[in-house]
């Protein structure tokens, strides 16, 4: 029910007013994370003002980062800056998710080329950081959710769509195994300009040099990524051919699955394709 935002604030009465027990740090983390999804920075100033209530210390890198993730996901990029810089101070050390959170706030602000600084001084395992000086931003080496965060930055703001690829190969470079973010963030800009055979062949070549990755990467979500690809005409038998695939693997079940392809036969203009769900 978290998810649903609006109505936190009407639930959380009713628990004070009736068990009062209930109220501890666990629950507040979880409204804390609703509003990192849904970007409801008004509510997560109200929950850290409500934990002092309940005697419940606010102040902990959890907390922080959470609070960085809504001001993010809210675009405030101002203030997310300012209570990073105000952890620092306080002697609270940033873990690699507050990092990302700092980053998606920079991304979501149209600020690529500082999410990118931040990816760049992290030090990988055996060498400097790519920027001197000392880093700010957690020692945990760059991981795959590093990259996916910042390959993320650049799709949303669709500019130098290019620098994905250089991310892939760089991530690939340091021996970090992909996850299906990443594979998703890598096929998105293939399928944009250069079609759904290029998008369906980079699967393909992903899936080759990754069959570990096979089972987790086949889903309903990756399906739909190539069918976002089908623009024209000559798309069709491809489209077919993945219809059918999906169909193996089970996603009919799916209403995503079926939506996507049902958008990427209506565009490719073929009533056949229409009529086969």
């Amino acid at each position: 029910v978290s998810n649903q935002g609006e109505h936190i604030p009407e639930m959380f009465a009713q628990l004070t007013n009736t068990r009062p027990d209930l109220i501890d740090r666990d629950l507040f983390l979880s409204i804390l994370r609703s509003c990192a999804k849904n970007g409801n920075v008004k509510l997560a100033e109200e929950m850290l003002s409500t934990m002092r209530r309940f005697n419940i210390n606010p102040t902990d890198v959890e907390v922080y980062t959470l609070m960085i993730s809504t001001l993010a996901a809210g675009k405030d990029l101002l203030s997310a800056k300012a209570l990073f810089d105000k952890m620092i101070e306080m002697g609270i050390i940033p873990t690699a998710e507050t990092r990302r959170a700092l980053m998606k706030a920079y991304g979501m602000s149209k600020n690529v080329a500082h999410a990118r600084r931040i990816l760049e001084e992290i030090r990988f395992p055996g060498r400097q950081p790519l920027v001197s000086g000392k880093t700010r931003y957690c020692d945990d080496p760059p991981s795959v959710e590093d990259y996916a965060t910042m390959m993320e930055a650049y799709w949303i703001n669709e500019t130098n769509l290019d620098q994905i690829h250089h991310l892939w190969k760089q991530m690939i470079d340091q021996n970090i195994t992909p996850n299906q973010d990443t594979v998703l963030l890598k096929i998105k800009p293939i399928g944009l300009f250069q079609g759904l055979e290029a998008a369906l062949r980079t699967l393909e070549q992903i899936t080759n040099d990754f069959p570990h990755l096979k089972d987790n990467l086949l889903t309903t979500e990756l399906f739909a990524t190539p069918f976002d690809s089908a623009r024209l005409p000559s798309d069709a038998p491809l489209l077919d051919q993945l219809y059918k695939e999906g169909l193996r693997h089970r996603f009919s079940f799916t209403s995503t699955f079926y939506t996507s392809y049902l958008r990427a036969a209506i565009r490719v203009g073929n009533i056949d394709l229409l009529r086969k769900p």
